[in-house]
């Protein structure tokens, strides 16, 4: 694993666990945490030069733009705190790679909140806490494109 990757997956977990915390606890993720991710993702790969910040940038907007595309095609269902952490997961990873992070981080929250759901434990109006997911599907996403492998082949 690149050492750049390495560095970006630190840093983004050490933001990923107060954006878990404020997720679980009160169903929303403060503003200071998805941009402070995003802003010091883009930092380090300034500082340390490892990868192109602008194309970052780019990838950053189109994670964010296609959540909030589904917030708008699903009656607002997604939290705008969730759109704006997504924008990290676009920064961290190169290309399209935020798009198989993003499909981690549906299907697990599907594999945890389904079976509530059904026992019946939870509500349908039930407010999924997103974000540790989007974090779940980012680290999965990134660990694998390490490894040279994609779920979604890009």
């Amino acid at each position: 694993m690149e050492n750049c990757l390495v560095r970006g997956l630190i840093l983004y977990s050490l933001w990923l666990l107060p954006v878990s915390w404020f997720d679980i606890t009160r169903r929303r993720i403060p503003d200071i945490f998805s941009s402070g991710c995003l802003l010091s993702l883009i930092a380090l790969m300034i500082i340390t030069d490892c990868r192109p910040w602008l194309p970052s940038l780019v990838s950053a907007a189109a994670a964010s733009g296609f959540l909030l595309l589904l917030r708008a095609l699903t009656s607002r269902s997604i939290g705008l705190g969730d759109v704006k952490f997504a924008a990290s997961s676009g920064a961290l990873l190169p290309g399209l790679q935020w798009l198989p992070a993003l499909s981690i981080a549906s299907l697990s929250a599907l594999l945890v909140f389904i079976p509530l759901l059904i026992s019946g434990r939870i509500g349908r109006r039930f407010r999924v806490p997103f974000g540790p997911f989007i974090g779940i599907g980012t680290i999965a996403a990134a660990l694998l494109a390490a490894e040279g492998f994609s779920p979604a082949g890009f």
